[in-house]
C-alpha cells in the first residue's frame, strides 16, 4: 500500500542494525485489487564477518484477524447506544459494507419453527423490507440445524428449489444460528453475493462476533412484545370483569393481605348509595359502615380462615346506607395461599339481601298474626260451644 512505501525505505535500515523485527504490520495488495492486512516477522542473515548478507521475512495474512477486532470496537462502540431495528438495520449495514457482499439479513424462527420472518436487511445499501419465507429446500434449514454454513459459489445448484435464491441470481452465501439464553435456535444471520464468495474465514467470524450481540436483542425486543401482548390481554380481561361487575348484582372486593391494598368494585360500592369516587378503596370503608359486631365476628371467622379452620366464609352483616339507613347483606370469602401456605389474598362477595330478609320478616309476622288468629277463633269457638 503506498501509505507505507516511505516507511519501508526510512525503517529498514533500523531493521538492518537491530537484527529482527516482530509484528510489522502493513497493507499489501492482492492480485484482485485490494489490500490485505500483513504481520511482518523479520531477522536478518550476516555474512562471517559480520556483514548483512539477506532478510529472512515471513509474511502473515491477518486481514480476518483485524476485520473481527473492527467489528468487535464496532460492537462496543457504534452499536452499544442503539437497540431495536435501528440496531439490526445498521449492522446489516455494516456487514454488506465491511465484506463487500450484495445483501445481509436478520431473521427470526417463527413459532411453527418452519419458515424465517426477516426483521431487518440490507440490500445493495438499501432497506429490505421485511417478508416471510418457507425453509424447505433452503440452505438456511441447514443452518438453523445449528451450523454454520459457507456456499462460496453455485448456491442455486446446491439448492435448485430455493426459487427466491435463483430470482435474485445469489451465487455465494454465508449463514450464521443465532441463540437464546438458552442455547435453543430462535434465528438466523445471513450473507447473500452475486458472485463467489471468497474467504470462508472472514465471514464466519465477524458473523461469530456479531451473534451474541444480535441475540440479545431480538430476545430484548420478543421480551418486550411478549410483556405489549400481555399488558393488551390483562387489559381486556379487566375491562371484561369491569363489565361483568357492573353488570352483576353482587358487590366485589379483593383484598391483598400482603399490601394491605383493598379493591371495592363499583357495585360494592353502589350497593351502600355511594359513587365509585365517592368511597376510597381503603379497609378503612368498610370497618366505618359495617355494624361493629359483625367487624368482630368478620375478625375471628377471617382467622378461622386463614388457620385453615374452615375452607369459606359465609354471613350476614350489616352494613350502613349513606342515607343512614341499615342494609343487611351476605358476604362470601375464600382466601389464597402462596406455595409455603401463607394467607395471601382474600376475594369476597357482598349480596344485598335487605328485601329478602324483611320478606321473611314480613313472613315470620304474618304466621305469628295467623297463628294468634287461629287461637282466638279457636277461644270464641269454645265460648260459643260451652253457652
Amino acid at each position: 500500500h503506498p501509505d507505507y512505501v516511505d516507511s519501508f525505505k526510512i525503517n529498514f535500515s533500523k531493521f538492518k542494525k537491530k537484527g529482527r523485527v516482530h509484528n510489522v504490520l502493513f497493507k499489501l495488495r492482492h492480485k484482485n485489487g485490494s489490500y490485505l492486512q500483513i504481520s511482518l516477522e523479520g531477522c536478518i542473515g550476516y555474512n562471517s564477518d559480520g556483514s548483512f548478507r539477506q532478510t529472512n521475512c515471513t509474511f502473515i495474512d491477518i486481514t480476518s484477524q483485524k476485520k473481527a477486532e473492527q467489528a468487535l470496537e464496532n460492537i462496543s462502540k457504534q452499536f452499544s447506544a442503539i437497540s431495536g431495528k435501528e440496531f439490526f438495520e445498521n449492522v446489516c449495514r455494516h456487514l454488506t459494507k465491511t465484506l463487500d457482499v450484495d445483501i445481509a439479513f436478520i431473521g427470526k424462527l417463527t413459532d411453527n419453527r418452519k419458515e424465517i420472518n426477516v426483521i431487518s436487511g440490507i440490500e445493495n445499501g438499501k432497506k429490505i423490507n421485511s417478508f416471510k419465507y418457507e425453509l424447505e429446500n433452503t440452505p438456511c434449514k441447514n443452518v438453523l440445524e445449528d451450523k454454520v454454513c459457507f456456499y462460496p459459489s453455485k448456491i442455486q445448484s446446491l439448492f435448485p428449489k430455493d426459487y427466491l435464491l435463483i430470482d435474485m441470481k445469489i451465487e455465494g452465501y454465508t449463514g450464521i444460528p443465532i441463540h437464546n439464553r438458552n442455547g435453543s435456535t430462535i434465528g438466523i444471520v445471513v450473507l447473500l453475493n452475486r458472485t463467489p464468495l471468497k474467504d470462508k474465514e472472514i465471514y464466519t467470524n465477524i458473523l461469530k462476533v456479531f451473534s451474541d450481540r444480535i441475540s440479545s436483542e431480538v430476545e430484548r425486543m420478543q421480551f418486550e412484545t411478549d410483556l405489549i401482548n400481555t399488558k393488551k390481554e390483562v387489559e381486556k380481561s379487566e375491562e371484561r370483569f369491569r363489565l361483568a361487575m357492573n353488570a352483576a348484582n353482587d358487590g366485589l372486593y379483593d383484598w391483598n393481605l400482603i399490601t394491605n391494598e383493598i379493591y371495592f368494585s363499583p357495585r360494592w360500592k353502589s350497593m351502600l348509595g355511594y359513587k365509585e369516587e365517592e368511597l376510597a378503596n381503603d379497609l378503612s370503608a368498610w370497618k366505618k359502615l359495617a355494624s361493629p359486631n359483625d367487624i368482630e365476628r368478620s375478625w375471628i371467622l377471617q382467622q378461622e380462615l386463614i388457620d385453615k379452620k374452615v375452607d369459606r366464609i359465609e354471613m350476614e352483616i350489616k352494613m350502613q346506607h349513606k342515607d343512614g339507613h341499615w342494609l343487611d347483606i351476605l358476604s362470601r370469602a375464600h382466601l389464597m395461599f402462596d406455595e409455603n401456605g401463607k394467607a395471601t389474598r382474600m376475594v369476597g362477595t357482598h349480596v344485598d339481601i335487605t328485601k329478602r330478609k324483611l320478606a321473611e320478616k314480613e313472613l315470620i309476622e304474618s304466621k305469628e298474626i295467623a297463628a294468634q288468629n287461629e287461637l282466638k277463633f279457636k277461644a270464641v269457638s269454645y265460648t260459643h260451644l260451652t253457652l
